[in-house]
């Protein structure tokens, strides 16, 4: 996976998000965002990661 440190926000595909065992429950908000491809639809996650022994939690748009 790539982690882009600079970006507000990481995306992970839904295919990605499957695997890691996420599931959109009725209670999460469908927000959307403007791309330079056009919108794109997102639920927001924070995700726990492990980089070189430091572990940290950071918020990804799972779309």
């Amino acid at each position: 996976m790539l982690v882009d440190s600079g970006a507000e926000l990481s995306l992970i595909s839904l295919k990605v998000g499957q695997d890691l065992g996420y599931a959109l429950a009725d209670s999460k908000s469908i927000l959307l965002a403007e791309t330079i491809g056009g919108r794109v639809e997102y639920v927001l996650r924070n995700v726990e990661m492990t980089i070189d022994e430091h572990n940290f939690i950071t918020p990804v748009a799972w779309l």
